[in-house]
């Protein structure tokens, strides 16, 4: 099945998401909607383990990420994009995007000849799928469960924050925050187009960057 966000183009490249889980299958094309690309069913490894050693972590691409990663490759999608969390690690998202990235590409060489076609991405969120949906703290003000403006204690920069306690603490009294039946509906209130939003989170504007969004000027 393709999505199709576009309006009005003739043709534009099809994207093939592979992301955690079932909250993100449905949450992120619903970030994407407004950048006018055209996405095949996004694809799941399902979860991540959070403190590990090297080989552990390496089996873990191997089993879970390599798997959708070649269906997407067998249904010619254009580009290939792996969303994964950053979690509680310390390190630097885009070092950690970037050493996921050579492993899958390193065993796509190795068990597949992959020989860079479609190309493959990484966007590491940081911290979690929470952070992205907070990046627009009016936008999501308007879902009918949240009512705590979280335009101050968000302020100018949502990475690094522990978005889902934030996100929790939003919510109306007798009300809690459901990741798979809520991150997609609040997903649909943000407005990732808008300056203000991709400047708040830097994980979600390489996002849609990846996706062909031309970068924020100045």
């Amino acid at each position: 099945m393709i999505t199709d966000f576009r309006r009005g183009a003739s043709i534009s490249p099809i994207i093939g998401l592979v992301v955690e889980g079932e909250s993100e299958i449905s949450a992120v094309p619903q970030l994407l909607r407004d950048s006018r690309v055209r996405l095949a069913r996004p694809m799941k490894f399902g979860g991540q383990p959070e403190q590990c050693n090297d080989d552990i972590f390496h089996e873990f691409i191997q089993h879970k990420i390599i798997p959708p990663i070649r269906a997407m490759v067998l249904k010619n999608v254009s580009l290939v994009i792996v969303i994964i969390d950053r979690e509680t690690r310390e390190c630097c998202p885009g070092t950690f995007a970037q050493d996921i990235k050579q492993t899958i590409i390193g065993m796509m060489q190795t068990r597949y000849h992959y020989v860079g076609s479609p190309p493959i991405s990484v966007v590491c969120a940081d911290r979690k799928l929470e952070n992205w949906l907070i990046a627009d703290p009016k936008g999501i003000l308007t879902h009918n469960y949240i009512v705590k403006d979280l335009s101050r204690v968000v302020g100018v920069k949502v990475d690094g924050k522990d978005g889902e306690t934030l996100l929790k603490g939003a919510y109306k009294p007798g009300r809690y925050y459901h990741k798979r039946m809520d991150a997609p509906k609040l997903a649909s209130k943000v407005r990732t187009m808008r300056p203000d939003v991709r400047l708040r989170s830097h994980s979600l504007d390489k996002l849609l960057r990846e996706c062909g969004t031309p970068p924020l000027m100045g």
